[in-house]
Parts: structure tokens; sequence; C-alpha cells
């Protein structure tokens, strides 16, 4: 027996109007035969069955067609509109899926099924439902909303799309671009965000404020998931408060976690650097070395920035360098104390040039002299010039 193939093209029609709306799926198919060619303006016999839960699942309703190809190859019908052969097309309860179509195809026209294809109903016309809110389906879409078997649950969808979903989200191994610092509106900053188990439905995005470091907004622009793996780009902006992190309780796709990233604290900066107002700490002396010596330099202005310290050898008195460690200016007054160590060369004035925050001063500190010290003291070898009398005064 000579063979057919059939290409089948299930087009679900939305329905414009809720009321008097009737029970029928628009469906349309190509068919070919054995040599991939299209059958032509010939009559075909069509056997048309709705099977719940899987494609080999019981039939809840089959009827027949007879219609005849066009020019083009495709046969075009309503599904409940034809010759029954059992069940009530109205009264299928579609909420109580999964739904799928089998047809049975024979290409002469009449019942000698051969081709035989079975695809799952995943959406049908909103207005079918109309009639099966006492079965426990949702009522209440939107005109051109389609009632969609998502999972097996009956939801009102935009053109047949499920509503996206994905099984995780991986925060901790966000990609981040761009860097946020205090004070600085933010520039090019995201964040890419992978996940998993995407069903390929779509999401409405999202918009979090930032907890830790206020001031920051995460941006999703609306989309769709992957089929599987994927990710997620949130856009940054906004002006951090502080420095720290910044944290964005991230919920998308039935998945949450936490999205933290670090912002930096600004370059720091003084308006002023007092250094004649310094207090100093320990003592200074010619060739002995420093120990316990600071002094702490007075500024006003700081921005709240970091500084990353410095070092500075003296000049005048050479030997010494002073020495302070990175950190943070305040925000305000504040101020800086600077280690001194060496061993002073010389007596008098050891200098010491500071230049931080954007301002410059120069530290004096005072060398003295040593306290005299000798290793023996001999009397009885003394040279004495002169002499004494009683009753004469010494001359």
């Amino acid at each position: 027996m000579k063979q057919y193939l059939t290409s089948l093209a299930i087009l679900l029609v939305t329905l414009t109007s809720f009321a008097q709306a009737p029970n029928r799926i628009s469906y349309q198919a190509e068919v070919r035969n054995a040599s991939n060619n299209l059958v032509i303006n010939q009559l075909v016999g069509i056997r048309i069955s709705i099977l719940q839960g899987s494609n080999v699942g019981p039939s809840v309703y089959t009827e027949t067609h007879t219609p005849t190809t066009n020019a083009n190859g495709l046969v075009s019908l309503q599904i409940g509109g034809g010759t029954i052969v059992s069940g009530i097309f109205s009264s299928i309860n579609w909420g109580n899926g999964p739904y799928f179509l089998k047809t049975e195809t024979d290409p002469a026209g009449g019942t000698n099924y051969s081709i035989t294809g079975t695809n799952q109903l995943l959406s049908v016309p909103y207005a079918l439902f109309s009639n099966a809110s006492n079965n426990g389906v949702p009522v209440g879409g939107s005109e051109g909303q389609v009632l969609t078997n998502c999972s097996g649950v009956a939801i009102w969808t935009t053109g047949g799309i499920c509503p996206g979903s994905i099984t995780a989200l991986a925060c901790t191994t966000a990609t981040n671009t761009g860097t946020l610092t205090q004070g600085i509106a933010a520039a090019s900053v995201s964040s890419t965000i992978a996940y998993t188990g995407g069903n390929g439905g779509l999401h409405n995005g999202q918009t979090v404020t930032s907890t830790g470091v206020t001031g920051l907004t995460a941006t999703l622009t609306a989309g769709s998931f992957a089929n599987g793996a994927g990710t997620l780009a949130y856009t940054i902006t906004g002006t951090p408060a502080s420095g720290g992190t910044a944290n964005f309780a991230l919920n998308i796709g039935g998945q949450t976690c936490t999205l933290a990233i670090t912002v930096a604290a600004p370059i720091g900066t003084l308006t002023a650097l007092t250094c004649a107002s310094a207090t100093n700490s320990g003592t200074l002396t010619l060739a002995v070395a420093a120990s316990g010596v600071s002094s702490s330099v007075p500024y006003t202005g700081g921005n709240g920035g970091t500084h990353s310290g410095q070092t500075v050898t003296s000049t005048g008195v050479t030997g010494l360098t002073a020495t302070l460690t990175a950190g943070t200016f305040a925000i305000g007054a504040g101020s800086l104390t600077y280690t001194i160590t060496g061993t002073p060369a010389t007596s008098g004035t050891a200098s010491f040039a500071l230049n931080i925050g954007g301002k410059t001063c120069t530290l004096t500190r005072t060398v003295a002299l040593p306290v005299g010290t000798i290793t023996a003291l001999s009397c009885s070898t003394a040279t004495n010039a002169g002499t004494l009398g009683q009753g004469v005064a010494a001359a």
C-alpha cells in the first residue's frame, strides 16, 4: 500500500469576545505523500481525538472530518464541529489536563486511517473556559488571553506562554562589571547572575533597592528565561551613601538569593593639614634610636575617603623616618598619627615634608644633645693651680 505523510500545524485561535463564544478550536494541517509532495485539491479523511493525561491517555472526545485539501495542500477545520464519535466537546474540563490532540488521517478520503500523530495541547482559546467556571477552572482572564496548561495547571497567559520559572539562582557566583564608590553616581555598573532550570517562560523583571549600603537600585528588564541554564543581567544605578557592602534581595522565577556588591570609599581628600598644631609624643636625641616617638597632625575637611599612608625621610637632621599607616579620613575634622623611627645623625631640627589628601605641610621635631656622661673620675691625680691661705681669699 502506498504510504503518505502528514505535517500537522495546530492553530489555537484566540477569540475576541466573551459573549456567545463557540466551542471550537481552529485546526489546520498540511498533507504530503510519501514522496513529500503536497496532496492538492483532494478529499481526505481525518479522525481527531482529545486524550487526557498523556499521549497514550484515554480519549475524552473523538470526531471525524472529511475536508478537501486546497491548492497548497492544506486542510482547515474546526475541532468540536465534526461528526461526533464519542464524548461531548463542550463538557471537557480543560483545567483537568494536560490534554493531547491525536490525529489520524486517510489520504484517500475514507476511514482507513494509516497516518497518526499526537501533540500536546498547550493552550486553548479562553472563551472555551468561560463555560467551565463551575468545574474548578480559573476565570477572569483579560480579553485576548488564553488559558494555558503550565505544568498541569491552567493559567491565563498572553500568547499561550507560561510564566517563567527557574530551579536555582546563583548570586554568589555573579559576574560584576564596573565599580561602585561612595558618593559617586554609578555608571556602567551591572551584575550578571547565572540560573539553571529555566522553563523558557516570561518574567516581568524586577527593581530592587539596596540595603547595607543604601542609595542603589538593581534593575532587571522584563524578558524570558532560557530553556535550562542562562543568565540575568541586573543594571545597578544610584549613588552609594557609604562604603561597605550593598545587598540586593533578588526574587525571580520562584527563586531568591542575595546579591552582594562591594562599595569602595572614595579617594581621600582634605581641605587643610596643620603641621604647626601637631601634638608630639616622645623625645629625639642625637645618636639615640627613637623609641615611642610620634606626632599627631590635625586636619579639617576630610571626605571620608581612603588614603594609602606615606613614609617621609627627614631633612635638616637626617636619619629619621615619619610613617603614616594607610587608612580612611574622617568626614570633617580629624588627625593623622605619624610614627617616627631611626637614629638622628645630629642635633637640631628634623623636618618632614608631609603630602596627604591633596594637602602639604612641614612637620618639625627638635633633636636634643645627649646628657653628658664619663666612664671614670680620678681626683687623686688632680692638677692644682694657685694657693689657698687661712683667712685669705682665693685668687
